[in-house]
């Protein structure tokens, strides 16, 4: 707050730390006969990196089957502005122009056949060690916030990437679709070493959406919120979404986000009938 020019109330160290989500590269496969599954994405979950210190049975990685006929079109409207545009040209109307042009391009007879025989093994990290940070820009609510996910951060991270990759590839060469894998688009044959497939998950990994942890809640004066979700140092403030998560499970956040709301609802109504 100090560095934005904004004199701060409260002395809390961990608002704004413990940034994570979950990173994820796309596989993409050329295949032998029409892609014709009707769902846009199938989730499998697995302990992807054996010597990661979780549960026994706890999954690490998710992994998502994705057929390119029944979501591809949207996926990279979505996301591919974000991975071309400087950040000038993605804040104005260059994101809105260049997702038209996408679905002006998916929509033409030569898109739609080659998208027809494509599918995709998305890999996700699912239980990151890695922690970035949400600063401040400056005292005005219009300047961005300053987000550094520090994706890949821990070398444990990236160890359980390029299994994952590794992993994505033997599930494309096994059991039932083995018959129906042509050929490797992404990363490429030539992608083999773990050099070259840790190089690729650098370059190529995004965002899935599931920002958490920057206002997490625990037992000690390190986490700014308490386990009944109050916001260390004040009376009334209680942190009702994913920022109180501590560490995110191997899922979308949605259903999390709403638990926390839902029990952020139950402390405040308890409080008052106590009152």
């Amino acid at each position: 707050l100090r560095f934005a020019g904004v004199e701060p109330r409260i002395v809390s160290d961990g608002i704004g730390r413990n940034l994570h989500d979950h990173p994820n590269v796309p596989l993409f496969f050329l295949s032998r006969h029409q892609v014709d599954c009707i769902y846009p994405q199938i989730y499998s979950f697995y302990r992807t990196l054996a010597q990661v210190p979780l549960a026994e049975g706890q999954s690490d990685t998710c992994y998502v089957f994705w057929p390119a006929p029944s979501a591809m079109k949207e996926a990279v409207q979505r996301m591919l502005p974000g991975k071309v545009l400087p950040p000038r040209l993605y804040a104005g109307p260059g994101k809105e122009v260049l997702r038209r042009a996408v679905g002006a391009v998916f929509s033409t007879k030569l898109a739609e056949r080659a998208v027809d025989h494509l599918y995709g093994i998305v890999v996700i990290l699912g239980k990151p060690r890695s922690r970035g940070s949400v600063r401040l820009a400056g005292p005005s609510m219009d300047l961005e916030a300053i987000v550094d996910p520090a994706y890949l951060s821990d070398p444990q991270d990236l160890q359980t990437m390029v299994e994952g990759v590794r992993f994505a590839r033997s599930l494309a060469r096994a059991g039932a679709l083995e018959s129906w894998t042509r050929a490797e688009l992404l990363p490429g044959p030539l992608v083999r070493d773990d050099e070259a497939i840790a190089r690729f998950v650098e370059k190529q990994a995004i965002t899935t959406y599931h920002f958490a942890g920057t206002c997490r809640m625990g037992e000690s004066e390190a986490h700014p919120t308490t386990p009944k979700l109050r916001l260390r140092g004040t009376h009334n403030v209680r942190i009702a979404d994913a920022s109180a998560i501590p560490e995110t499970p191997v899922s979308a956040l949605q259903a999390p986000s709403m638990l926390v709301g839902h029990r952020a609802a139950t402390y405040v109504l308890e409080d008052m009938r106590g009152a």
